[in-house]
């Protein structure tokens, strides 16, 4: 049985490419105490093992995917990268360059001290900074430069061999280092902190908070009320009277009806109101008395994402946005930005592309979309003549030469596709109505291109994977602890005593300047928080290009 299926998997290598995408993943899930070894580095330990049986796949199908993934990643990042180079997050992006180039200049100098050649030392650095992007761009940059297959082969496989070696330690123990030691580093309880910084933001972060004021809906008999009174004149009274509410439906003596603002009240109506909390006992004072009535409370509530895109409310914390009419009682389920998700409180401040999660009623979601932005997009349509004409522009790119000292230096194809991709993110969060790409559609990109990718280097670069693990085990493995911590431990000192961070955020932005989520995500459950995430999106973005452009820069030196 096992013999027919190896010779199928000759007959049929691109059978062998998603056998090993599958049990990639599978294995990526396995963990310890939260901790996951990730889909990426499973995919490739398997692509290893499957390369073993000697299935006979061209490296070249990998170059496809590898596109589609920077590209999306390019598009995703765009924005954070962009904004973070404004004013309120010039400090963080200033942060995670500084970071990035201590955390290059540490695997360049393991890698010249120890005398390995530009294959192992851009492993090294993908793995230790948990930086998969690196590993394509880094392996484009080796077939550009050199013209000798077999070279180009062997220090291939040796990138994805340091990448795999290194990986691990540099995600899971440089959470563990956070968690611990990071800890002590930053303050003597950094959980304190955290409620302290929730509590200056306005509110405590318990994850499905309203930013505006806490309101609900009842219902009410109209009891008192001047003759001739219509619904919009009532509101208006109480408003006067600090007593904000909204008239939603009511009940008269010919049925259930929805409210209008013309409609002139009558002694004995009910009317189902939505008001803030602080509101419902000293409001019954000014209509009536409050009643049960479930019919009249039975009506759907809707539930929308927001592109944050209006000029006025880049910057500008979510509690301007209370006591605006539009926002009335509508509950702010969750904010995400660049794929994470931030606190919800009332001083968070709102940037450009940002996704409020928005529920109330339709006319409300509807009224305040208008105001903020434009709705998320459906999922549905792709805009592919921009996508398509981005690569395209981002391989011309990647074909361009710089001169330095006589050495030229490329981006090469990953490299110039990746910078078109933040320039194409960028473009779109400007003019929405060009390059729509739901983010659905992206986050598939992004995640099937790079395993797709990692899976064909894993079984082309078998053979040449064991022996360097062989060679280059044990002591790759321990530069890849160097390279990580060295430049986690300057991070906390930095945000500390240079940058005087809030310890949440020195945390968020040393996890963002590694591009490493599941060691924010640590760092979160284990403060109980999630502040640390306003400190990691523009870190995050920036890395993504810094990383990416200074591993190409070392790629070359080590050549």
């Amino acid at each position: 049985m096992f013999l027919i299926i190896v010779e199928f998997l000759r007959a049929q290598p691109i059978a062998a490419v998603f056998l090993t995408l599958a049990l990639g993943n599978l294995l990526g899930r396995l963990g310890v105490r939260g901790l996951q070894l990730g889909s990426v580095p499973g995919t490739l330990i398997i692509g290893v093992l499957i390369g073993q049986l000697d299935i006979p796949i061209s490296g070249e199908h990998k170059v496809f995917f590898l596109l589609l993934f920077l590209f999306a990643t390019g598009f995703s990042v765009g924005p954070g990268f962009f904004s973070g180079l404004r004013k309120d997050g010039a400090r963080l992006a200033l942060f995670s360059f500084l970071l990035c180039l201590v955390t290059v200049v540490t695997a360049y100098a393991a890698a010249m001290i120890l005398e390995w050649d530009a294959g192992t030392g851009a492993g090294l650095l993908a793995g230790a900074s948990t930086t998969s992007p690196l590993v394509g761009i880094t392996s484009d940059v080796l077939r550009e430069a050199l013209s000798d297959p077999a070279e180009v082969a062997r220090l291939s496989s040796n990138v994805a061999m340091g990448y795999a070696v290194t990986y691990l330690f540099g995600a899971a123990g440089t959470a563990y280092f956070l968690v611990t030691v990071g800890f002590r580093m930053l303050d003597r309880d950094v959980k304190a902190r955290c409620r302290e910084l929730e509590r200056e933001l306005g509110g405590a972060d318990t994850g499905v908070v309203s930013a505006y004021r806490s309101w609900d809906i009842r219902a009410y008999r109209i009891e008192r009320l001047s003759a001739g009174m219509t619904l919009d004149q009532l509101q208006a009274q109480l408003a006067a009277r600090d007593l904000p509410m909204r008239i939603l439906r009511m009940r008269n003596a010919s049925g259930l009806h929805e409210a209008r603002p013309d409609h002139t009240l009558q002694p004995e109506d009910v009317v189902a109101v939505i008001l803030p909390r602080r509101c419902a006992v000293d409001i019954t004072g000014a209509l009536g008395t409050e009643v049960a009535d479930r019919e009249l409370l039975d009506f759907p509530i809707t539930v929308r994402r927001v592109v944050v895109t209006t000029e006025r409310w880049i910057g500008q914390p979510l509690k301007l946005l209370r006591d605006r009419p539009e926002f009335s009682g509508l509950g702010l389920r969750s904010i995400i930005r660049s794929g994470v998700e931030l606190p919800v409180l009332p001083e968070s401040k709102l940037e450009r592309e940002d996704v409020l999660e928005l529920m109330g009623t339709s006319e409300q979601v509807v009224k305040a979309i208008a105001l903020i932005g434009r709705p998320e997009a459906d999922g549905v349509t792709t805009d592919i003549p921009f996508m398509a004409g981005a690569i395209f522009l981002g391989l011309c790119a990647g074909a361009l030469q710089l001169m330095i000292g006589g050495v030229p230096i490329t981006l090469g194809m990953g490299g110039g596709v990746l910078v078109l991709g933040l320039i194409a993110g960028w473009l779109h969060a400007r003019v929405p109505r060009i390059g729509a790409i739901p983010e659905a559609s992206i986050q598939l990109l992004h995640r099937l291109g790079l395993e797709l990718f990692i899976a064909i280097v894993g079984i082309t670069s078998s053979a040449g994977f064991v022996i360097g693990l062989k060679e280059k085990g044990l002591g790759l493995f321990a530069a890849g602890v160097v390279v990580s911590l060295i430049p986690a431990i300057l991070g906390l000192l930095m945000g500390r005593y240079v940058f005087k961070f809030h310890p949440a955020i020195t945390l968020g932005a040393t996890c963002g300047s590694r591009t490493e989520a599941a060691a924010l995500a640590v760092v979160q459950n284990t403060l109980k928080s999630r502040t640390p995430a306003l400190g990691f999106t523009v870190p995050f973005a920036v890395a993504n290009i810094v990383l990416a452009t200074l591993a190409i820069l070392m790629v070359h030196m080590l050549l």
